[in-house]
Order: structure tokens, then sequence, then C-alpha cells
């Protein structure tokens, strides 16, 4: 079990992959067992475009709003504006997105430790 999850996606059709819609379906069921429900979720995404994935995941918080999920304030989205964003090596070149992650991050695990404190 977790006390959180940080879901990560693409933007299709304004909307979420059907991967993911069928992810968070089949964990809403049966509606005793929703492992949604008082479930902390971050959220982001990364685009070319230049609103990221602002729609998909307004969609994805109606969704798992209705689940009963702790959806963590704010918006984040990721814009790849240049090839040099990411190395060969994968990691990330970019020290400014490398803080704006870290940051997402440490406060996700802020919002965890508030939801799950006794």
């Amino acid at each position: 079990m977790c006390d959180g999850v940080c879901i990560v996606t693409p933007e299709y059709n304004r909307s979420i992959p059907g991967v993911l819609n069928n992810a968070v379906d089949w964990g809403s069921k049966p509606p005793a067992e929703n492992i949604w429900r008082d479930k902390v979720i971050a959220m982001t995404g990364a685009s070319l475009g230049g609103i990221g994935t602002a729609v998909g995941q307004q969609h994805l918080r109606q969704i798992l709003a209705i689940q009963g999920a702790i959806v963590m304030p704010g918006e984040v989205y990721i814009t790849f504006k240049s090839p040099t964003m990411i190395g060969d090596d994968g990691q990330m070149d970019d020290e400014t997105l490398s803080e704006f992650i870290a940051d997402f991050g440490a406060r996700m695990e802020k919002l965890v430790g508030k939801m799950t404190a006794s």
C-alpha cells in the first residue's frame, strides 16, 4: 500500500489516455474497495505545446475528485522548449527544470505527510 501516487500523463484529445482512464476505473471498483478514496494524488505532464497538458490534467482532476482522492493543489505543466532540456543520457540538463521538479516532489511529500499524520 502507498500513501500517495504521482501520475505523469500526456494529453490525448483534451483528455487522458485510455489506459490511464481504465486504471482509474478498475481501481475504483467495487466501490467499497475504491483504492483512490483518501489517496494523495499529484499529477503532471509534458508536452511540446504551449499549454502543456492543462486540459487533460483538469479532466483527470475531475475524475479523481469524484473517486474521493485528495488531489494536490496547483498545476504542473512541463513544456519542452528546447531539445537540450534532457541530455543523451536521459538526465535533465536544465537546472531550472530540475529545481522545479524537485520542488514539486517536496510539495507532494509534505502533503502526503499532512494527510497521513495520525
